[in-house]
């Protein structure tokens, strides 16, 4: 019987660690591509959600604008509002909340008309 040394086998030992790395990295590689996959989805979800508050009519309960009188837009960002002037540009602070960002707008128009 012919004794195999080292070097002859080197390359099936390679094979072997080679298949045992494809292994286990080909599992991990498949539980990330699924943990994307679920992020994924979650951030389509909440970018639709983004998308559709901002594209809603925020503006109805809005007084013009108080310098030059063109309309103005109530924009959402994060967890805050503000006010914006589509024409001078003219803007609030930002508000925690929605109707007193309203009610602070008509009011400070109010006062400077």
């Amino acid at each position: 019987m012919k004794k195999i040394s080292f070097i002859e086998m080197l390359p099936y030992f390679m094979s072997i660690i080679l298949s045992i790395i494809l292994i286990i990295t080909g599992v991990n590689y498949l539980k990330v591509k699924d943990d994307m996959k679920k992020l994924q989805a979650e951030y389509d979800e909440l970018q639709t959600l983004y998308d559709e508050c901002k594209t809603q009519n925020y503006s109805e309960d809005l007084d013009p604008c108080p310098i030059c009188g063109a309309s103005v837009k109530l924009f959402p960002i994060n967890e805050s509002f503000y006010i914006c002037c589509e024409n001078c540009n003219l803007r609030t602070d930002y508000f925690d909340s929605r109707k007193d960002l309203i009610d602070y707008w008509n009011k400070k128009h109010n006062e400077d008309c």
